[in-house]
């Protein structure tokens, strides 16, 4: 399948955890925690965890397994409706995967490193900040899937003038540091969050 312009730019503005970041941490004269950002920007520090969400699992509909290269992993898809694509354009990406449609992807990024849970949040963040100085998380909740317990988050941007949403599950632990990611435009989101939370749901965690 031939990608879009809207789907090579968001692809490729993906930040993985393996990448450096500039954000830096400082407190204020009062001993208040703050996060300085490249551009000049700052905000004060997010201390509240997120809320604990509910417990999910793979849906009926999605029947072809994906396999994580080092057997840590793998993801559920329904074929019907995603399409592993043949023509990657993140190399940091072990999996990039298109929808049906063509207006939405999705791509899983597997690192052998681990961390904790919150600090893979903040890097997920902070280099998303990088690429879209206006990005932030308008949800997030820690979710047990498949018995795995991941931290979900949408993160809403500007890129290029192209208002993006991405819909994604977090893992960190004894197998590994693990994004599972599925994106598209901000006007397009309702339309396709059924097919992301099902996308989602499939990821599985051996450990």
């Amino acid at each position: 399948m031939k990608k879009t312009v809207f789907a090579v730019v968001l692809s490729l503005c993906v930040l993985f955890a393996g990448m450096a970041f500039a954000q830096k941490k400082a407190v204020t004269e009062d001993g208040k925690n703050v996060v300085l950002y490249p551009d000049g920007t700052w905000k004060y520090a997010e201390p509240k965890a997120p809320a604990a969400g509910g417990s999910y699992s793979k849906p009926e509909g999605s029947t072809k397994l994906l396999k994580g290269k080092h057997g840590t992993y793998g993801i559920w898809i329904n074929e019907s409706k995603w399409q592993v694509s043949k023509e990657p354009d993140n190399e940091a990406a072990e999996f990039e995967i298109n929808h049906a449609s063509g207006d939405a992807f999705a791509m899983v990024i597997a690192e052998r490193l681990t961390m904790p849970l919150e600090s893979l949040r903040e890097i997920a963040i902070e280099n998303a900040k990088g690429a879209a100085p206006d990005a932030e998380v308008v949800f997030e909740e820690k979710r047990t899937v498949n018995g795995a317990e991941v931290l979900f988050m949408q993160i809403n941007g500007t890129i290029m003038s192209i208002p993006f949403t991405y819909y994604s599950y977090y893992y960190a632990g004894k197998a590994g540091s693990m994004q599972v990611i599925t994106y598209t435009g901000q006007s397009l989101l309702e339309e396709f969050k059924d097919d992301f939370e099902d996308f989602l749901n499939g990821f599985v965690v051996y450990k």
